[in-house]
């Protein structure tokens, strides 16, 4: 039988369906792997997976140095060493027999193996480009005066539930980005001196073609050609909701 090429990864679109969905309810939840065989995708970071070791499950925080790992290289099994490993332990002699006619000192294996060239440490285009995304992404938040947690929200929003914070979420009305330990973070940035939530978020993110809340939150903040070198998030303030949301439409368009 031939090898298939071109395999997508174990349970990708499963998974990202489960990261989306845990993204868009803002909560901190941790998502069960169907499978240790799993791969990380840039998708999962900033999310808690729960992997299997064999007796237990390990809730796991995705960063970007583990993007293309399997999460059962991440997370390893219980061990089950043998006799002559747990005599070694223990600090006890190990007899030749235990360990074998055929076994060499550790220090003459660790000889052996091969050096890796200090190049291959180099990050190449594509994690430049993903660090560069959380540099960004991080300067956003600091010039557009943070972000509130969700209780700071509900305050703001005179006492809110959390579904009626949930509803804004699914609306669009409601920014949200992921914070710390994968917590919800709603940038300030989107509320008014009043407390209130800026009118035309909604339809700003409809019309954005991108679904990842750090690329919104880059286009509120960003002075925009289109706008006359204005804000998008300063417009929405000042009512000209159209405008913002015809420029979000151009977004990406070759020229525009």
């Amino acid at each position: 039988m031939t090898r298939t090429f071109g395999k997508v990864p174990q349970n990708a679109s499963y998974l990202l369906k489960k990261a989306e969905a845990a993204r868009a309810s803002g909560r901190r939840e941790v998502i069960e792997l169907p499978s240790r065989r799993s791969e990380v995708l840039p998708q999962f970071v900033g999310l808690t997976f729960g992997v299997r070791t064999g007796h237990k499950h390990v809730s796991v925080l995705v960063s970007e140095d583990m993007i293309g790992q399997k999460f059962g290289a991440i997370v390893p099994r219980r061990a089950r060493g043998h006799a002559k490993y747990r005599t070694q332990l223990k600090g006890e002699p190990a007899s030749p027999t235990a360990l074998g006619s055929t076994s060499r000192p550790i220090a003459e294996k660790a000889s052996n193996r091969r050096t890796i060239a200090a190049s291959a440490y180099t990050p190449g285009p594509r994690a430049r480009a993903v660090l560069r995304g959380v540099e960004i992404a991080q300067d956003d938040l600091r010039k557009s005066g943070g972000a509130y947690d969700v209780g700071q929200v509900r305050r703001l929003l005179h006492g809110a539930s959390r579904q009626a914070v949930e509803s804004l979420i699914s609306n669009g009305r409601l920014l949200v980005v992921p914070g710390p330990n994968n917590e919800a973070r709603f940038p300030a940035v989107q509320f008014k001196d009043d407390g209130g939530l800026v009118a035309g978020l909604g339809e700003t993110q409809s019309a954005l073609a991108t679904k990842n809340a750090f690329a919104t939150l880059n286009f509120l903040v960003t002075p925009d050609k289109r706008l006359d070198g204005r804000k998008p998030i300063d417009l929405l303030r000042a009512g000209e909701i159209e405008r913002v949301v015809e420029a979000a439409r151009r977004v990406g368009e070759q020229g525009a």
